[in-house]
């Protein structure tokens, strides 16, 4: 088993602080909170530089990168600078990759559900008939609830034996 996760905050200078970084630094145990040091900087308005040493680090993986992006931010809004070249150098690249890539502010807010229903009717479209295929590729369905109330209802309850109606005497083909 390896040694717990510990951070030790020295002030070499009285413009800068060292965070001496130790143990494994893994999701799943117990990490020191970027709070402590953030109440450092905020009791000491004159640190300009934070610089890390992570010789005694035994491993990490996420649980370090997401303590130093909370680090990074909040170093960001106060102009203090970081200084990495203490960082392990797989870290070091992954910070330096995120922060030349901007996250997109719209990515998690794709249509899944329009996705999802082209993807059910590009595999099962030999078992929906000609109007249910049509319901699932295109817009606007061609059924009667869709005129309903003024505007687009949704698929009916009636809708369902609407498109089975054409398939009522038809065999389904089987795959191979």
């Amino acid at each position: 088993m390896s040694a717990a996760a510990e951070m030790t905050i020295q002030q070499p200078s009285g413009d800068s602080l060292l965070l001496v970084l130790s143990g494994s630094w893994k999701i799943g145990e117990v990490l020191p909170a970027s709070a402590d040091v953030q109440r450092k900087i905020e009791s000491a308005p004159a640190i300009r530089t934070l610089a890390f040493d992570t010789q005694q680090l035994a491993g990490w993986d996420s649980g370090l990168l997401t303590f130093l992006k909370r680090l990074r931010e909040f170093c960001a809004s106060r102009q203090i600078r970081i200084d990495s070249s203490g960082l392990p150098p797989g870290a070091r690249q992954l910070l330096a990759l995120a922060a030349a890539v901007p996250a997109k502010k719209d990515a998690r807010k794709a249509d899944n559900t329009r996705r999802f229903w082209l993807w059910a009717a590009t595999r099962s479209a030999i078992f929906f008939p000609l109007p249910a295929r049509h319901w699932l590729l295109s817009e606007r369905p061609p059924f009667p609830s869709a005129t309903r109330r003024g505007a687009w209802a949704g698929f009916g309850p009636t809708d369902f034996f609407f498109c089975l109606r054409p398939a009522a005497g038809r065999r389904c083909r089987s795959f191979r």
